[in-house]
């Protein structure tokens, strides 16, 4: 099999998601908030699917879930992030799309905040007055206090 140059990945580290958006597809699978057990990938395999995708000329790595900042191992990735960096340099982008949820935590925001990820997609639907940040989440919060100190 033979994959062409500059495919990119997207890999779920989660199933795991606070939100429950109806949107939510789950990569087809069952929706996110109905799992029964949390379905996440160990960091060691995460390290080797990445490992394996550059070996085949992919050249983006995109982090997702579920909740990509609900993942457990969330912070050790992005402090193993600039190794895998150097170890595979064929991967030119490193991304993550996140409802940033998770992100209001100092621990989890400052992970994020402090790697040398290259793109980073948050997902807030609105910060207008009354609305919510999610509109379709029946757990989202009002959009401006995301932005809001803790």
């Amino acid at each position: 099999m033979s994959i062409a140059r500059g495919q990119r990945l997207r890999l779920s580290l989660t199933a795991r998601c606070p939100l429950r958006c109806s949107f939510c597809h789950g990569d087809g699978n069952t929706h996110p908030s109905k799992h029964t057990k949390d379905h996440q990938v160990h960091i060691d395999d995460v390290i080797s699917v990445i490992a394996l995708a550059a070996k085949r000329g992919f050249s983006t790595v995109r982090f997702t879930g579920g909740e990509p900042g609900a993942y457990p191992s969330f912070v050790k990735l992005m402090e193993v992030l600039p190794r895998l960096q150097n170890e595979h340099p064929s991967i030119v982008k490193w991304a993550i799309t996140t409802a940033a949820l998770p992100f209001r935590q100092k621990e989890k925001f400052e992970a994020l905040a402090n790697s040398t990820l290259t793109d980073v997609a948050i997902s807030v639907d609105s910060v207008e007055e009354g609305e919510l940040s999610r509109p379709s989440s029946p757990v989202a919060f009002l959009g401006r206090r995301f932005f809001a100190k803790s």
